[in-house]
This record gives C-alpha cells, sequence and structure tokens, in this order.
C-alpha cells in the first residue's frame, strides 16, 4: 500500500490500475524510502517484495485492470533496474556491518573465563531456585545459561528461546547407557529449512543442570512446553536482558550480543580452523559459510592483510639468488662504480671529446677500446692518426664500402637506378659521372672519408626484397641489396 500510495501521489486507487504506469515515481520509490530511514538492505527488501507482486500482477491480473501487458513488463524492467543500482551500495553497507561487528569482537580469554565463571555460578543459582523459585533467580539463572551456551557454540538467540521440555525429554530417552553426552535437537529456529534441528550436545554435568530446572519448574505448573518464559508463562522476547546481566556480574567490560558471539566463534574458526572443521562448526552453528566468505572476508585486518603479502613476495621470488638479489643499492654516481660499472656507463654515453684540437686535424672514430675508456699502444693520440683512405685498414664497413664502389662501378646505386627506370640503352657517360661524383674513390685527393659518431655503429643487416617492372612485351625482375652507404642492384631479366 506504501507503493500504491506513493506512485498515486496520496489521490484514490482506480479499480483500472492505469496508474500503475507512472515511471517516473516508480524510479524515485527507492530514494523515498531511504530519505524516509531505511538502510540499503530494506528499500532492496521492499523493491523485490513489489517486483514478485508485479510477477504475480502480471501473469493473473485482475479482471478490471484495463493495464496493457506491454506497460507492466515496463514496470517489471524499472524495479529491476532500480533494484540493481542498489547492488553496490548494499555490498558496501554489509561490509561496515561486518567491521562494526568485528570491533566488537570477544577475545578467547574473556570465552574461555566467561565459561569458567558461568560453570561456577550455575549450581549455586539452582540450590537458589530449588529453596525460591521467584522471577528474579529465574531470570538470573536464564542470564547464565544463556551466556554459557552462548560462549560455547554460538547459537542465536531463537534456538534457547524456542528450546522445549519435549526435546529435551527426547534427548534423555535416545541417551545410551556409556554414552558421554546428550543431544538436544532444537528443532524451531531461524535457519532450519537449510541446517535442519539445531543441535546442542551437552555432557552429563550440563545436562543435570537442565534436568534440575526441569524439577523446579513442575512446582511452577506453567501451561506452556517452553523451558524459558517469562513471569507471565510466555516466550522470552528479549532474552539479550539477562544475558548481559549475567555478562556484567561476572566483571567483563562491554554489552555483548548474541550475534558478538556467534561472529566471534566463527571468525576464530575461519582463521584457525582447517577448512573441514570449519564447516563442520558451522553446520552446528547453522551458520551458512558461503554468506561470510562473500561479505566477512571481503574485510581482513591488519596481520590479515601482512600474512598475504608475504605470500605475493613468496610468489615473485626468484628460484636461485642472484648477486643482485642480496641488495638494492641507489644509483651510483661514476667515482663510486668498479670497472664494470664503467664500462656499462661508456657504452650508454659518449665520452666528452678533448679540448683543443688542432685546427687541420681531424678526429677519428674512436675504436671499443677507447669507448670502454682503456688504452692500447696500437692507438695513437687523434693528432698522429693518418686519415689516407690507403692506410686505414682498421674503418668501419661504410668507409669499405665506399672505396669498393670505384672498382665496381656498373654497380653504382644512383646511376644504374638511373639506367633501369628510363630504359634498356645505355646512358650516357657525363651522367654516370655525375651521378657517381658521391661515391668518390681514393684517386681524388678532395675524398675524406665520413666522420662517424664518436661511438662505434652496428652494422645494419641486409634487406632483401625483389622490384617487379613491366614494360610491354617483357618483364624484368630487380634483386635490390642494400646496406648503410652502397646500393648494389642485379638485374635479371
Amino acid at each position: 500500500m506504501a507503493f500504491l500510495s506513493f506512485i498515486t501521489k496520496g489521490q484514490p486507487i482506480l479499480q483500472n490500475w492505469t496508474f500503475l504506469h507512472n515511471m517516473s515515481r516508480i524510479y524515485q520509490w527507492p530514494e523515498h524510502l531511504q530519505n524516509g530511514g531505511k538502510a540499503e538492505n530494506t528499500v532492496k527488501t521492499y523493491l523485490v517484495n513489489l517486483s514478485q507482486f508485479l510477477g504475480y500482477f502480471r501473469d493473473t491480473p485482475p479482471s478490471s485492470s484495463r493495464v496493457p501487458k506491454r506497460e507492466v513488463f515496463a514496470v517489471i524492467r524499472a524495479i529491476s533496474e532500480c533494484i540493481a543500482s542498489l547492488g553496490p551500495r548494499v555490498v558496501m553497507r554489509q561490509i561496515r556491518v561486518k567491521k562494526n561487528k568485528l570491533s566488537r569482537t570477544i577475545s578467547k580469554d574473556q570465552l574461555r573465563l566467561c565459561k569458567v565463571l558461568a560453570r561456577r555460578r550455575i549450581p549455586e543459582l539452582l540450590d537458589e531456585l530449588s529453596e525460591d523459585p521467584n522471577p528474579e533467580a529465574r531470570r538470573r539463572y536464564f542470564g547464565y545459561l544463556s551466556v554459557y551456551l552462548a560462549s560455547l557454540y554460538g547459537h542465536r538467540t531463537g534456538v534457547l528461546k524456542n528450546m522445549t521440555v519435549s526435546e529435551v525429554d527426547e534427548a534423555q530417552k535416545e541417551a545410551t547407557v556409556g554414552q558421554a553426552g546428550f543431544v538436544i535437537n532444537v528443532k524451531e529456529h531461524k535457519t532450519n529449512r537449510a541446517f535442519g534441528p539445531a543441535q546442542l550436545y551437552l555432557t552429563v554435568e550440563e545436562f543435570s543442570w537442565v534436568e534440575q530446572w526441569m524439577i523446579i519448574r513442575q512446582k511452577l505448573n506453567p501451561p506452556t512446553d517452553l523451558l524459558l518464559f517469562t513471569e507471565n508463562f510466555t516466550k522470552i522476547e528479549k532474552l539479550i536482558v539477562p544475558m548481559q546481566a549475567a555478562w556484567r556480574d561476572m566483571g567483563f567490560p562491554g554489552r555483548p550480543t548474541f550475534t558478538d558471539f556467534r561472529t566471534s566463534i566463527a571468525t576464530y574458526a575461519r582463521n584457525t580452523l582447517s577448512p573441514s572443521d570449519r564447516i563442520n562448526i558451522s553446520k552446528t552453528m547453522c551458520h551458512d559459510t558461503r554468506t561470510a566468505d562473500k561479505f566477512y572476508a571481503l574485510h581482513r585486518t591488519a596481520s590479515e592483510l601482512a600474512r598475504i603479502r608475504q605470500n605475493f613476495e613468496a610468489a615473485v621470488k626468484p628460484p636461485r639468488t642472484t648477486v643482485h638479489d642480496t641488495a638494492e643499492p641507489s644509483l651510483l654516481s661514476m667515482s663510486e662504480s668498479s670497472g664494470d660499472g664503467v664500462e656499462e656507463e661508456a657504452d650508454c654515453a659518449p665520452p666528452t671529446p678533448p679540448a683543443g684540437p688542432s685546427p687541420g686535424a681531424v678526429p677519428s672514430s674512436p675504436t671499443s677500446s677507447q669507448a670502454t675508456g682503456s688504452t692500447s699502444p696500437d692507438h695513437a693520440s687523434e693528432s698522429d692518426v693518418d686519415y689516407t683512405v690507403d692506410s686505414e685498414s682498421d674503418q668501419t664497413s661504410e668507409s669499405e664500402s665506399d672505396q669498393t664502389s670505384e672498382s665496381e662501378s656498373d654497380q653504382t646505386s644512383e646511376s644504374e637506378s638511373d639506367q633501369t627506370s628510363e630504359s634498356e640503352s645505355d646512358q650516357t657517360s657525363e651522367s654516370e659521372s655525375d651521378q657517381t661524383s658521391e661515391y668518390t674513390s681514393e684517386s681524388d685527393p678532395s675524398y675524406e672519408p665520413r666522420r662517424g659518431t664518436q661511438q662505434p655503429r652496428r652494422r645494419r643487416p641486409l634487406f632483401t626484397y625483389t622490384l617487379r617492372k613491366r614494360q610491354p612485351g617483357r618483364s624484368q625482375s630487380v634483386r635490390v641489396l642494400r646496406s648503410r652507404k652502397t646500393v648494389k642492384k642485379i638485374i635479371k631479366k
């Protein structure tokens, strides 16, 4: 009715349901609920219920309805979009709720000490109840019994509130001679559809506390079959009140809830026990581990993340330890580096040329020994090097290929390229001399080898490809071998 009143803006609801296709008001419905103080999970529950109602309306519309089916489908799609948009906020709220729960986690020492103190106090309270079963003494007994079972199994409060006398009698009848304890099967609880009856295993001493209370209970002659009840012999709706009173009476700080006990036990079981043991504990608690893994495990503590980080580092750790794995030094300057480091720096950056060269002298290209900073008696200073072509036996591949261009004049790149592109006939000697002037031979006194950089250059690989030229009546294939400065062409007809 709240949804129908919202989309009709408080107007009377028409029997023909034509008001249903109000898309703007439908999209405003989730925001209206949140402004009214509803949480994201509550808003999602409202929308899911509304979607189910619209599905029923679509399948079995009332006889007075005049809403076309396409409009009903449009409304259902709008509700589905609203549910999908709430998904991220619902998950973030669940993580915040779990974070708050973890902040109220009960320590293991408190859980252990709680069971020890409750085990001492419960027999004393039963003695008081046997003398005078007044309501105050009954509340104290209910509080200590509930806090003891909560710290032991972490069951929801509904398991204790719905426990009946017939279920206790059934556990007593099913016990055999020599059995270590008794099992009470509580049928009515929140998750009985998924887990069946909630089971509580009690030792002989613990089951004797329940039996003594049943003897005292007979004196009160209650009309209900519940094991624990109020002063008016009805179900205890707020069992948390006597439980927290017993917790304070034992001297512990805070006011924990049954959920705090449940969360603490489930968290310790996840962190300390094996997966199989954890599943057994969760089933006994009627707790779904999939829910915990989906929402609760998204928030991890600093210690858990520290262990996970160690796993990250172990995953990328190399199999063998090398020299560089011992330490991570900072960047070193040239004065701090060793001999190997000098060679690496020399390969990466060119050395500074010497200052003050003679005007007529031509600097030589450095060799590999000069690039690494080492000296050799075979290399003279820059001013003493002879740069004539005849005496250069150690020049790079570039100058050598230039010197051989005279002897292979029929293969010179420029002239033969022009000959191939223009015609098959012989070209004039003037055009060849003009085109080959760039690659002068060693007979030319003005020839100087091309100065390279001060780093030794790496010879580039040869690239081979095929050029095809079609002419009327015949075809011609040209294979071109290209290096850095020379071009050799072999014409195949």
